[in-house]
């Protein structure tokens, strides 16, 4: 339908931004541990196997004895005697000892990550038994500070944190990975993200260096680590490896993911030589591609912003593609600009900030994504009619250059 003629004084664009609208560690690890359900101190777990035994051997009442060197647990079993004491409380047994009452005899106390089935059995004050996220139970250990997380066991406190646990008064040492199988959030290198270290004094990934600069005095930094410079007679290279200014090159190889600076190739921890395909988004050498099991591949769009001018990204197939629509098309203002500038489009005569006119061009209608409203490089622009009311919005640019054009 014809419409009045609306005009446009282009002083300026305004740009929108928008923003999306158990335990845990110190580094926000969550360990998925728990106290045991039963908060008493010396009381097992309900079935559970007290952890000091040999699977359980034949069945035994007060009419069936065990034979000898076995003696009859609470649960009916025949149990190999242990060469301890014999106990009804943990008093009887010592400091260092508790009593298992199931079964009548003193054992020593465990240590980090031992299994166990009630808290009287772990060592070190406050030590509480705890529960993990695979549903099995170990020893945590009273703490203050992480320091406190060694013990005969675990003669440094590498891969433990100590934490506050809900229903727990007393700090526990507990492992950053919440498995006591593999307490640490890293074992080699390999383990971290790019350009992290896997810092095996405290089980964690730390930022490797990226100069000299950021290592002590009289090291260097070589393959991300902070070391004495190989020109010194007690730390030689290894072989395949040549010292040049004190660090460790390969001839022709890599160290490191600096040193490959190619796009679309890694550094082969193995052959330690520069090969093609990825490891990390980084072997990519480019902010829109991603690795993806071994090849370098389109990042998917996250939005209009994305994408070249006069693109949208298609939320599906997370490609940008050219805008369909009449947008910058030549119209006349007193033609039907539904017609012309498609359903809801308007026909806008434009004018500069000196009241020149600039022409009149398409402004079809914003889109209802609020994120993403016109193509890039176009700006969704709300309108009013010669009263003042809302005309529609409609998405806009000075449409009389091209911004692309040779």
């Amino acid at each position: 339908m014809a419409c009045t003629k609306s005009t446009v004084i282009l002083l300026s664009f305004l740009f929108f931004t928008a923003c999306g609208g158990g335990s845990t560690t110190g580094n926000g690890t969550d360990t998925g541990v728990s106290p045991l359900p039963d908060s008493g101190a010396g009381t097992d777990l309900v079935g559970a196997d007290n952890g000091n035994t040999v699977p359980p051997g034949p069945q035994c009442d007060a009419e069936t004895p065990c034979d000898e060197g076995f003696t009859c647990d609470c649960k009916g079993f025949c149990i190999e005697t242990p060469q301890s004491l014999t106990c009804t409380e943990d008093k009887n047994c010592g400091s260092q000892n508790y009593c298992d009452t199931c079964l009548g005899y003193c054992f020593e106390k465990k240590d980090i990550c031992a299994p166990c089935t009630a808290n009287n059995q772990c060592n070190g004050n406050g030590s509480r038994c705890l529960v993990f996220e695979s549903g099995d139970s170990y020893c945590g250990r009273g703490c203050e500070g992480v320091i406190g997380c060694k013990d005969d066991s675990h003669p440094t406190s590498a891969g433990f944190d100590c934490i506050e646990i809900d229903g727990i008064s007393q700090k526990q040492c507990v492992p950053l990975s919440g498995s006591c199988e593999s307490p640490g959030l890293c074992e080699q290198d390999s383990d971290c993200p790019i350009f992290h270290i896997c810092n095996l004094d405290i089980g964690q990934c730390a930022k490797g260096c990226a100069d000299d600069a950021e290592c002590p005095s009289q090291t260097v930094c070589s393959n991300l680590r902070c070391q004495a410079p190989c020109d010194d007679p007690s730390n030689p290279c290894p072989d395949g490896f040549v010292c040049e200014d004190g660090h460790c090159n390969t001839v022709g190889g890599c160290l490191s993911p600096y040193d490959c600076p190619l796009p679309e190739t890694y550094c082969d921890d193995a052959t330690q030589e520069c090969q093609p395909g990825c490891q990390q988004d980084f072997d990519c050498k480019s902010s829109k591609k991603i690795c993806v099991n071994g090849s370098c591949e389109d990042k998917p769009c996250p939005g209009n912003f994305w994408c070249a001018f006069g693109q949208v990204c298609d939320g599906q197939t997370g490609q940008c593609e050219t805008a369909d629509g009449p947008y910058c098309a030549v119209c006349d203002p007193q033609g039907d600009h539904d017609a012309q500038c498609t359903p809801g489009g308007k026909c806008i005569s434009l004018q500069d900030d000196e009241g020149n006119d600039l022409g009149s061009f398409c402004g079809p209608p914003c889109g209802t994504d609020p994120l993403n409203p016109c193509p890039k490089g176009y700006q969704c622009n709300e309108l009013q009619d010669e009263n003042g009311q809302p005309a529609g919005a409609v998405c806009l640019r000075d449409c009389s250059y091209d911004p692309v054009a040779p």
